[in-house]
């Protein structure tokens, strides 16, 4: 199995080549399956002129979802093209008269993350190419876009269109924790919208108790406690397990590299 630096390292070389050698920008993966056979995947990220660029790219990931879904592919590094701001504009990049063309390059197994920016230098009598790697910090990545597509991730509500699917709130009983979310109308999957964490000394609410507050605030809100809530509380608590023992990990090698 690669190791996750390794398929950043392989990112990296493919961007560089793209960019001098072939003047491309595409966004690209370089991907690993459940056998351990790995692949370089150019996906650009295009749609028809009249789709909105939001939805277009909600359907562009959805599309990427699936194959990586056909493929199990459990791991991948990804170069995309990105603006930059310059150091002293606070609002959206695109927005930065003083902005910059740029690489985002980072890799995911769905727990971890390596991430780096890198621009793209463009120098009058000589081909563009990319400048140094800027590592950003070890931070669990924002839900949503090129972080959720892998297959058994979990999923966002920001995946959905606005507006789309019925609120739905988890209510198992014993569960450490709920979730509010909505419900997919063409898949019927759940996305979450938010967490909560049961407080110690709290009393737990009953279905029942719960639908008679959300009828009297006249909140169509659908109530789930079966296999399926189970199911998604169960994958949430072993999402943040994974996450700790990966800390874990790195700790224990950290202290026997030291050593």
């Amino acid at each position: 199995m690669t190791l996750l630096q390794d398929l950043f390292d392989k990112a990296q070389r493919i961007a560089e080549l793209n960019v001098t050698e072939r003047g491309g920008f595409n966004c690209f993966f370089f991907v690993e399956t459940g056998n351990g056979a790995t692949a370089s995947i150019e996906a650009p990220i295009r749609h028809a002129d009249n789709v909105d660029p939001t939805e277009g790219k909600k359907l562009w990931a959805r599309r990427m979802r699936e194959w990586f879904e056909q493929m199990g592919v459990t791991r991948f590094a990804c170069a995309n093209e990105i603006w930059m701001r310059s150091p002293t504009w606070n609002d959206a990049p695109r927005k930065d008269p003083q902005r910059r063309e740029g690489r985002l390059i980072f890799a995911w197994d769905g727990v971890r993350a390596i991430t780096g920016t890198r621009t793209i230098e463009r120098l009058h009598g000589r081909p563009p190419y990319l400048g140094k790697l800027e590592m950003q910090p070890a931070k669990p990545p924002n839900p949503g876009g090129l972080f959720d597509l892998l297959p058994g991730r979990l999923r966002w509500s920001c995946e959905v269109p606005e507006k789309e699917g019925q609120v739905f709130h988890t209510c198992v009983p014993g569960a450490p924790l709920q979730v509010l979310g909505r419900i997919g109308e063409h898949d019927g999957r759940l996305y979450i919208g938010s967490i909560a964490t049961r407080q110690t000394d709290a009393r737990e609410l009953s279905k029942q108790e719960l639908a008679t507050q959300l009828a009297a605030a006249n909140m169509s809100i659908r109530l789930l406690d079966g296999p399926e809530a189970v199911a998604l509380i169960s994958d949430i608590q072993r999402k943040r397990l994974d996450l700790v023992a990966k800390a874990k990990e790195a700790t224990d090698l950290r202290g026997r590299t030291l050593q």
